[in-house]
């Protein structure tokens, strides 16, 4: 699973290094550079499938203009996982440079296995074949000695591995590094895009717009441990009890549509369909959905996760996500504008939360361990950490 992620010249930051737990918050002011880390982690994720570069960053907010920080050449983003083995690390690093005609390209890549008593590396990109500028030449390892192979260069080398011939732990190394970033999943639902009739689906999206299609498109026997998980978590958060929640195709279409039972008096129940739906159930659904089906092992970013609930909810949703967290193995972020939520976390957690602000100086997005700041033992001798965040004391 991925433990450090390190950004380079990305965007708003100019060196910082996030370290990733089970469960991670980061709290900081908007505007602080927030997203800017889930947008890393979702490019990483894309490198992982056989994409061209240019297409992936496309996707990504300011698209290859706003990749680089200002006045930079390229930036570097560089991800720490586990090994196979107990104390091994492998560590992936790719750096984005802009050419000529402002178009975004890899100008660097490689991957090391850190163990005990050395760093190995396994593959690093060089230089573009002068012959023909759409492959890049990469130098495969064995025992510190480099072949030398042509890969595509519009993709990450990290991408193309698993079709060539490779020693065994360079091939099984970037496999698992692969299967690492493929894992990363967002969350962001946006109700407004959740109430209409949607297309069955084999995926949740990270709008959950489709969320409905992929309910109705479960197996039975998936569709109702599904339902059962989400109306577990899902019930607290209303004034009254939603007795049922669940997606019905729609007859002669391959569309679904989501639909949930409420009790607001005693033994008087309502249907409502997305429709009727409030924003807070419609939202929560799509995360509490996102993290019940994720695959185990998988890294979880939750935008705002409090968005939409009420704060008496709190509670609630820190039991949700470490009892799914745990049960899944699941690694989660979440970022909060929240206090009641940071401080429903209890001082256990306190290792477990970042802040990010910008650096005065240069303007640059710093991140920092709350356990770290030199003032936390003076603040919470008459402050919660709620209330640190909300007078911005740290």
């Amino acid at each position: 699973m991925i433990t450090e992620l390190r950004l380079r010249n990305w965007k708003s930051f100019s060196d910082a290094t996030l370290f990733i737990d089970p469960i991670t918050v980061i709290i900081g002011t908007n505007a602080s550079g927030k997203s800017n880390i889930f947008d890393a982690l979702k490019l990483l994720s894309a490198l992982a499938s056989p994409v061209d570069i240019v297409d992936i960053v496309k996707n990504v907010r300011g698209g290859a203009e706003g990749i680089i920080r200002r006045g930079e050449q390229l930036c570097n983003l560089t991800i720490t996982m586990e090994g196979d083995k107990s104390k091994e690390q492998l560590i992936f690093d790719v750096a984005l440079a802009l050419d000529e005609q402002r178009n975004v390209y890899i100008k660097d890549e490689s991957l090391i296995l850190n163990t005990t008593k050395k760093n190995l590396v396994l593959f690093e990109r060089k230089e573009l074949d002068k012959m023909n500028k759409s492959l890049v030449s990469v130098a495969l390892y064995t025992e510190g000695k480099p072949r030398y192979q042509n890969f595509s260069a519009k993709t990450s080398v990290l991408s193309q591995i698993e079709y060539v011939n490779c020693v065994r732990r360079i091939k099984d190394s970037v496999l698992a590094v692969v299967d690492n970033l493929k894992k990363i999943r967002m969350s962001n639902p946006i109700p407004e895009r959740m109430r209409d009739f949607a297309p069955l689906s084999k995926t949740i999206a990270e709008d959950a717009s489709d969320l409905a299609g992929y309910l109705a498109n479960l197996d039975e026997k998936s569709q109702a441990s599904t339902y059962e998980a989400i109306l577990k978590y899902l019930k607290p958060l209303p004034d009254r009890d939603i007795k049922s929640i669940r997606a019905d195709k729609i007859p002669m279409t391959d569309k679904a549509m989501l639909f949930c039972t409420e009790e607001w008096t005693a033994n008087h129940t309502q249907e409502q369909s997305a429709l009727g739906m409030s924003d807070g159930t419609l939202r929560f659904a799509g995360i509490i959905a996102m993290l019940v089906t994720a695959e185990d092992k998988a890294l979880i970013l939750l935008e705002e996760l409090d968005k939409g609930v009420h704060p008496s909810r709190a509670k609630d949703l820190v039991k949700m996500l470490k009892e799914i967290g745990k049960q899944k193995q699941l690694d989660i972020i979440c970022t909060t504008h929240n206090a009641t939520f940071v401080d429903e976390l209890g001082p256990q957690m306190i290792p477990f939360i970042s802040y990010i602000k910008r650096n005065d100086e240069n303007g640059c997005t710093d991140i920092h361990l709350l356990e770290e700041n030199e003032q936390l033992a003076r603040l919470m001798a008459s402050k919660s950490v709620g209330d640190m965040m909300t007078n911005n004391d740290l």
